[in-house]
């Protein structure tokens, strides 16, 4: 279940990831564009689906479905979302975590 959605000028645009900006966040959207919305990132967190959505790191929160590719270089690991989301790295104790919860696919 991809498509959380989050009512935007009169229509729904499904999340592709959120970023942390103190207690407001910034919501991606898969069609492009972006909003900023008053919500902790532990908020999103209960709100979203966890099979859906993965919290990578304490500034992002991302649509797995959305990963296209993952990078490792000098001991820094992060994902790639497809569309014009920044590059996220992955915080050290979450890595794990995000191999395993990502699609085979993405993770070549």
């Amino acid at each position: 279940m991809n498509n959380v959605r989050l009512a935007r000028k009169g229509s729904s645009w499904t999340k592709h990831g959120i970023n942390a900006d103190g207690d407001y966040s910034r919501v991606y959207y898969a069609s492009g564009g972006c909003d900023m919305v008053r919500q902790t990132m532990k908020a999103w967190e209960s709100i979203l689906p966890p099979g859906d959505f993965l919290r990578i790191h304490r500034a992002h929160i991302i649509n797995i479905g959305h990963v296209t590719t993952t990078s490792q270089s000098e001991g820094e690991f992060a994902v790639t979302l497809r569309g014009d989301y920044p590059r996220c790295t992955v915080s050290r104790r979450r890595v794990k975590e995000v191999l395993n919860q990502l699609p085979d696919q993405a993770t070549d």
